[in-house]
């Protein structure tokens, strides 16, 4: 009983030094690493678990595909994980959320690749509405940042090329 006292006395005092930020219930992390959309990406990653992903609105804005400022971070969850209560994370689940496919690993947070966040944004529509799928399409080719062959491919993968295709068309 003592050892798990003195932990807490520990982390107590840290968080009053302004060392550690309390982030939930267990959960601590430093200021410096809680900073700027990676800090609110990272924040979200540790109420969710590594098994997650940032996605839709927050990937897009992250690749600066999107117009909308949302104080929300969006993250991809299995369907058996449970979602956090903090307000600013919304959690989207998924029965097969691919996590093999366009998703760039880093130390902090994992992240959907530009192909997969346009196709996703293609693909939850209802969520992040078709206009801004389709204004993250142009920007990102027109700013170069991946090529239609490579949306298409991503598309494949995710058995979104039908709803996907007429877009690309009609770039």
């Amino acid at each position: 009983m003592s050892n798990r006292m003195a932990k807490y006395r520990k982390l107590k005092k840290q968080v009053e030094a302004g060392k550690l930020i309390k982030v939930s219930k267990g959960l601590y992390a430093k200021p410096e690493d809680l900073m700027g959309i990676e800090g609110d990406f990272y924040r979200a990653t540790l109420l969710c678990g590594k098994k997650s992903a940032i996605c839709l609105g927050s990937a897009l804005q992250y690749y600066g595909l999107s117009e909308r400022l949302s104080g929300k971070t969006v993250i991809l969850i299995s369907h058996a994980a449970s979602a956090p209560s903090d307000v600013r994370v919304r959690a989207i689940r998924s029965r097969n959320p691919h996590w093999k496919i366009g998703i760039q690993k880093s130390t902090k947070f994992n992240i959907t690749t530009v192909e997969r966040s346009i196709v996703d944004a293609f693909r939850y529509y209802r969520l992040t509405g078709i206009n801004e799928a389709v204004y993250a399409l142009k920007v990102a080719l027109k700013e170069r940042q991946t090529t239609k062959p490579k949306i298409y491919d991503m598309a494949k993968l995710l058995k979104a090329q039908k709803l996907i295709l007429p877009y690309l068309e009609a770039m």
